[in-house]
């Protein structure tokens, strides 16, 4: 058990396999759950970001790292006019013409522009309010979103049959927008009813989100897609002290954790072929940011541990296989398409090493990172 939360792993993370545990096995597994139920994982601080707001602001004001000074210096502010929602029935094609990797649909990128601005306009106004404390940011990332909920954004769409990049937008999109939301919430200045209204939107938003399911067994149920899920679900489930989508959002770290071969990659994101260490990396971007969430409400995720396996074996074959792909183009079967200087790309590795250090990558801390 892990600060009494290890319960949240266990529908996820024995499921079918079950039927294959011993009678006594599966009571002793029953009676553990029942035991540490009593210690329920809930919101207890929902004004908690995912980091400290009001220290991190005071902490830029003396930065000397030349990465964060270069970030500072690219600051973007919001423009609430530069991301007005879409109306319709939401419909994104998919991303790759074939399969799961390969030549990209350029429809697919045409049709997720409204959806990547708000994206960035949230973000680079949260950043900004974060930096200098301007509530004109704080109001602009809020109106962002308040136009969102007032168009009624990501609900009209169906998980079942809907292409994935539908299904995953509404993820990425709301996880984007609760992240930013966090950060700006308490500028006493922004307007009560904007707020309230934002706030049940997302909870609307991220519900349905939760709920849905692609047809049959298909990898964006399980593969990163559903991780990005669990961090929309973990962002809302503090905004809006929504103890249902925080715990969901948790159960998606610990199943991924339970997902890790022996190397310590993910099968579903290795099967991506030349796209396997792109997507590795792609699939710590939330997992990581809803361990830093969970942190501020008293849960240490990253000690979560499941068959030997913690969030770091996952970081460290990322951090390996950019430097000597070999193992990875094993495990893929294809010659590796990194993208290692992609914008995001080591977005994650910022907040692993303020914790335990550059796990083998202090090469790629020379620049700022964005997602």
């Amino acid at each position: 058990s892990h600060a009494g939360y290890d319960w949240i792993s266990y529908p996820p993370l024995f499921g079918d396999r079950m039927r294959f545990l011993p009678r006594t096995a599966i009571a002793i597994l029953a009676l553990l759950c029942v035991a540490t139920r009593a210690q329920q994982v809930h919101v207890s601080n929902p004004d908690a970001s995912f980091l400290d707001v009001s220290a991190r602001r005071s902490e830029l004001k003396d930065a000397t790292s030349a990465r964060v000074l270069t970030a500072l210096k690219e600051l973007k502010p919001c423009n609430a006019a530069g991301a007005p929602p879409p109306h319709g029935k939401m419909y994104i094609p998919d991303r790759y013409l074939s399969g799961g990797h390969g030549a990209t649909n350029i429809q697919e990128h045409d049709a997720s522009q409204p959806y990547y601005a708000v994206q960035n306009e949230a973000a680079h106004g949260a950043n900004s309010f974060l930096v200098t404390g301007d509530p004109a940011q704080a109001r602009c990332v809020l109106d962002v979103i308040d136009a969102w909920a007032q168009a009624k954004a990501l609900l009209d769409y169906n998980a079942t049959d809907d292409p994935t990049p539908t299904f995953a937008e509404v993820g990425w999109t709301a996880a984007s927008l609760a992240l930013a939301y966090s950060v700006i919430e308490q500028e006493p200045s922004l307007d009560s009813r904007k707020k309230a209204n934002s706030v049940k939107w997302l909870r609307e938003v991220a519900h349905k989100m939760q709920s849905g399911y692609h047809r049959g067994d298909a990898p964006a149920n399980k593969n990163n897609l559903s991780y990005w899920r669990g961090l929309a679900a973990t962002a809302v489930g503090v905004i809006s002290s929504d103890d249902e989508l925080f715990k969901w959002g948790l159960e998606q770290y610990t199943r991924a954790i339970g997902q890790l071969d022996d190397a310590g990659a993910w099968p579903l994101e290795m099967a991506r072929s030349e796209l396997a260490i792109h997507y590795q990396s792609f699939a710590l971007e939330p997992l990581v940011m809803i361990a830093e969430f969970a942190s501020r409400q008293g849960i240490d995720l990253y000690a979560y541990s499941s068959h030997g396996h913690t969030l770091k074996d996952a970081v460290l074959f990322v951090t390996a296989a950019v430097h000597d792909p070999t193992h990875a183009q094993k495990l893929s079967g294809s010659v590796q398409n990194i993208g290692a200087d992609q914008q995001d790309f080591f977005s994650w590795l910022e907040f692993w090493n303020r914790r335990f250090g550059d796990a083998g990558a202090a090469d790629y801390l020379n620049r700022p990172w964005f997602a």
